[in-house]
């Protein structure tokens, strides 16, 4: 092979131009040339007072997606009418996780019209930001940078994308603070992990886990660092708990998980039941790739040096909430490969220790990119429910 004449930048650009174009084709079709169609907007729950029914795009007889509760928090951020809180599920919950609708709302300057473009706009901008941060990682640890494209024939990807929920978002961050950790900019890793976590609160797992790098790496002195990332989240969740009360919903962290593996046993069940089919075929092949990915990232298996034991030892906390998440979140429509796309991220971060050494990596990415295209091809380019 010749020499690698591409840069972090030009796989940028090219990554630009694939998640415009293919954002571009779903707004034709799947969005039926509506931007609120991006978010799955569902019948069963009455629609955020700032929007016009008149000009949302609204699934008849469907419950919805996550992302129409991420859109009405961006519309109403304090919550302040109620008839936000009448739109959301569980007001609780779904106000803990104010980073993206946050943001959006920044983004759109605090104007109905604009805020749905900025939310689509930021998880395009975060699908193109997770490329970069990968394709500057390889470099810097002398891989190719185009390897980065990997991440885009994730599933998760475009299923965050075309449903508008934080996921992409959450793994760009989560990269960046391995990226960082890996690269020993501490601070950085830190500032990273505390927006995940203000993102989606599962974040915080990864936290005892990046204690135990800054440890191991330098000393006690350095564990307060990653510790810092708790701070923001508990300020957050402070005011929500004083900001709604509990009739507004339970805890529904709780409702998703389930004893070891039974919900991973139960998802392998029913994808094996409709094996025939070729949506059986896309989910077995969907979560084979997910379990493999899992077993690439535990920490316990021979490495090569101390990055990849870092970028394994933070995958831990995925395959620990791999192994404990229930039916709720594994059989849930694509559910498994949103959540844990941070799990694949990780798994093309380690490619430059690992690409020459395992077969099971390669599996996990030629699955993803053949059930992305399908996925792409099938359900989200063509019009209809």
């Amino acid at each position: 092979m010749g020499p690698d004449h591409s840069s972090p930048a030009k796989v940028a650009l090219l990554a630009v131009t694939v998640v415009v174009a293919v954002a571009t084709v779903f707004y034709a079709t799947g969005a039926r040339r509506n931007v609120t169609g991006f978010f799955r907007i569902g019948d069963r729950l009455p629609l955020s007072p700032f929007l016009s029914p008149a000009r949302t795009t609204v699934f008849s007889n469907q419950p919805g997606y996550d992302g129409q509760y991420f859109l009405t928090v961006a519309l109403d951020p304090l919550l302040s009418n109620p008839g936000s809180r009448l739109a959301l599920d569980n007001a609780r919950w779904r106000y803990r996780r104010i980073l993206y609708p946050a943001l959006g709302w920044l983004l759109g300057c605090g104007r109905p019209w604009a805020i749905p473009w900025a939310l689509v706009l930021l998880n395009a901008g975060s699908a193109v930001g997770l490329v970069a941060v990968l394709a500057v990682s390889l470099a810097k640890h002398g891989a190719s940078p185009r390897l980065a494209l990997w991440s885009l024939g994730f599933v998760g990807v475009w299923v965050a994308l075309f449903f508008s929920t934080a996921d992409l978002l959450i793994t760009l961050l989560v990269t960046a603070s391995v990226a960082a950790l890996v690269q020993h900019r501490p601070r950085t890793s830190a500032l990273c992990l505390a927006l995940a976590c203000l993102g989606r609160e599962t974040s915080l797992v990864l936290v005892p886990l990046f204690w135990v790098a800054a440890w191991r790496r330098s000393g006690l002195r350095a564990t307060a660092v990653p510790l810092l990332a708790v701070v923001p989240w508990a300020a957050w969740n402070a005011f929500v708990l004083w900001r709604l009360p509990a009739a507004d919903g339970p805890d529904a962290v709780v409702h998703h998980l389930a004893p070891p593996f039974t919900g991973l046993g139960h998802a392998f069940v029913s994808a094996c039941g409709s094996l025939p089919s070729p949506r059986g075929a896309f989910g077995f092949a969907a979560l084979a790739s997910l379990v493999l990915a899992a077993w690439l990232a535990l920490p316990f298996r021979a490495n090569t040096g101390e990055p990849l034991r870092q970028i394994r030892l933070v995958g831990f906390g995925f395959v620990a909430l791999l192994a404990l998440s229930g039916p709720s979140i594994l059989d849930y429509f694509m559910g498994s490969q949103r959540i844990f796309l941070p799990l694949f991220a990780l798994v093309v971060l380690a490619l430059p220790w690992t690409r020459r050494r395992s077969a099971a990596l390669w599996i996990v990415l030629g699955f993803q990119s053949v059930c992305t295209g399908a996925l792409v091809a099938s359900r989200f380019l063509l019009p209809g429910p």
